[in-house]
């Protein structure tokens, strides 16, 4: 079967579901990012070699987007793939719209939930060995400049919306999960911006320093992020224009 087809079929299941199981999977997506970049920066920051902490880490935040894959997180990264519903049916643009927007609300009710819970567990307080250098992580990440944070998010989604592509094509499951977990390592280590992991960072940032730097850090990644999703569905929009047909004459 074509990635297309299976491109819409994914996207489809997603826009079926309720407003009510929407938001509920978009605050569960929230949460297990939240959790896997809390396995992330507890990793990282104890290291003693970087580069076997900084790829550990890397592994380990993945295991948030494999918990969206297998028990149905939604994430506005791969949410962005379902434009490919509008594609087939134009009339799916508004689902597609008010399923991205669900998404982006309840992603960062999620996120900010686990770095509340996080933050007031003391994992990083002054008495702690990690504090120092998770408030010099913050403080970097706040400074990053804008254009740095727009174009590390349009690369970040080639690789978390391709990765999930991947998954969902593969027909061995097993090679799927594995394609998934490369794909999100390969954003980490990089440094790229994923927004959801932003909005977890958001809030633990605000409680632990007081400032968070929202425009750059939010808005700019969810540009970036979605742009770059829509890009994708484009790309095979466009290569399998042939089989679209086919999908639209099917729903007609």
């Amino acid at each position: 079967m074509l990635i297309w087809t299976k491109i819409v079929e994914f996207s489809q299941k997603k826009l079926s579901l309720t407003y009510l199981q929407k938001a509920i999977y978009g605050v569960l997506g929230g949460i297990f990012i939240g959790l896997g970049f809390t396995a992330f920066y507890m990793i990282t920051l104890k290291a003693t070699d970087a580069g076997i902490g900084l790829f550990l880490g890397s592994i380990m935040f993945a295991v948030g987007i494999v918990m969206c894959v297998i028990l149905g997180g939604a994430l506005i990264t791969t949410n962005c793939l379902t434009l490919s519903c509008a594609l087939v049916k134009k009339s799916e643009i508004k689902k597609h719209l008010i399923d991205l927007g669900i998404v982006t609300v309840t992603n960062w009710i999620g996120a900010g939930l686990i770095g509340m819970i996080v933050y007031y567990t003391g994992i990083f307080d002054t008495s702690t060995e990690l504090h120092d250098k998770f408030i010099a992580a913050l403080n970097a990440k706040n400074n990053l400049s804008w254009y740095k944070v727009l174009l590390s998010a349009l690369l970040t989604n080639l690789l978390v919306a391709g990765g999930v592509i991947c998954y969902n094509v593969a027909d061995n499951k097993a090679v799927g999960i594995v394609a998934l977990i490369m794909c999100i390592a390969t954003f980490v280590i990089a440094g790229f911006n994923h927004v959801v992991a932003n909005m977890y960072f958001s809030i633990i940032s605000l409680l632990a320093t007081g400032k968070c730097n929202f425009l750059t850090l939010i808005l700019l990644a969810f540009i970036g992020n979605v742009l770059s999703g829509y890009f994708l569905v484009f790309v095979f929009y466009f290569i399998n224009r042939s089989e679209t047909k086919k999908l639209t004459a099917k729903q007609s």
